[in-house]
């Protein structure tokens, strides 16, 4: 396709890179120039631009907010935290989302404790540990933090010694993977077992830090760059027709990477990570297996050889595998048969039953049955 060098605007955060890489090259790719916009480009910038995608902007009175408010094309806005958030009035950094990401992760394990480790208090390492706390303050289980100061010898044995006052299991979040490497070095030096009597998360899916640690450290990633390209062909669909202006699609950005730190179930492979990430943010509406591809950009055919490979079973059947997980805990918790049937994405009690007793084994009536006697 060519055009007569029509403009599309990239308005990113400066220092994310890789979000700029990934949609430059693909709407590049399709014919159109593109320009990154920051505060200090905009006011020479006298092209104006067919289209655009906008986000990490912190107020409505940023020079590119107002800069893009001006003309009618098609915006894509992003959101680290909420596809849906339309607040400018606050910057929308990592630290929320990944909080949260880490405290609904954690919470799943056998963990009786959970610890959450930093070195100082810096503006990032308190609101990720703020945002921890909060999603964790409905749990029955203590949660604590530990500023180790640094990440020397002295900072390793004050956290073994705050591993060892806390009740074991112990669930660390690490605010990024070099603190989850100081509990990892913590917790050999208290003589605990990772995992087993700790479980280890970080955050940044710094290979070097994680990957080659004597126990292969689970961490939180962004995929800016498939973040990105989602947001590019979003805007092409729009300035194509294929989708009105205004449509929101979420992209899940953050992801866990599961390693043997917390006895993860998708042997590292970021694509499994991201699929199951949206398998459980999707159960009541679920999407067949070409549309999840789609939305992870990749064939039917690499996402099924990735489950096949990490996971050992195909992508509609662990799909089937995660509702059913859903189901359980929504049963365990007391919610009726009808009500769960649908908040999992089935039309008919008959449809869930079935699907229920081919992967648990027994009918959502024995199950509930079960849970009840046992409580």
């Amino acid at each position: 396709m060519s055009h007569p060098r029509p403009l599309i605007l990239l308005a990113f955060h400066w220092y994310l890179e890789s979000l700029h890489e990934g949609a430059q090259s693909l709407l590049m790719r399709h014919g159109y120039d593109t320009a990154l916009l920051n505060a200090d480009t905009v006011d020479s910038f006298f092209e104006r631009p067919v289209a655009g995608i906008v986000g990490i902007l912190p107020d409505p009175g940023h020079p590119v907010r107002r800069f893009t408010d001006a003309f009618a094309g098609p915006v894509v806005e992003l959101s680290l935290a909420y596809p849906e958030n339309k607040n400018w009035g606050r910057v929308p950094d990592d630290c929320e989302m990944v909080a949260r990401i880490a405290a609904a992760r954690l919470r799943r394990l056998p963990a009786a404790s959970f610890l959450f480790v930093a070195g100082s208090r810096r503006w990032n390492h308190d609101a990720r540990w703020e945002v921890f706390r909060s999603e964790l303050s409905s749990d029955a289980r203590p949660v604590g933090r530990c500023l180790t100061g640094g990440m020397d010898s002295a900072a390793a044995s004050r956290l073994a010694e705050s591993l060892l006052s806390m009740p074991r299991p112990v669930a660390v979040f690490g605010s990024t993977d070099e603190w989850a490497r100081l509990a990892l070095d913590a917790a050999e030096r208290a003589n605990l077992k990772v995992p087993g009597d700790v479980y280890i998360l970080g955050f940044a899916n710094r290979e070097l830090v994680s990957r080659v640690a004597p126990v292969p450290i689970s961490t939180i990633d962004i995929d800016y760059r498939g973040w990105s390209c989602a947001a590019a062909e979003l805007l092409l669909d729009m300035i194509s027709g294929k989708a009105e202006p205004g449509t929101v699609r979420p992209f899940a950005p953050g992801v866990v990477i599961e390693r043997e730190s917390t006895a993860g179930e998708t042997g590292g492979d970021p694509l499994c990570a991201r699929a199951l990430e949206m398998m459980r943010g999707s159960v009541g509406d679920p999407p067949s297996v070409p549309e999840l591809a789609r939305r992870l950009g990749v064939s039917k055919a690499t996402l099924e050889r990735a489950f096949l490979a990490n996971l050992g079973a195909g992508v509609a059947k662990r799909f089937l595998e995660v509702r059913m997980e859903e189901a359980r805990a929504r049963l365990a918790a007391g919610e009726k048969i009808e009500y769960v049937a649908a908040q999992v994405g089935f039309d008919s009690v008959r449809g869930f039953t079935y699907a229920f007793r081919r992967i648990v084994g027994v009918s959502p009536g024995c199950f509930a049955e079960r849970r009840r006697r046992k409580d």
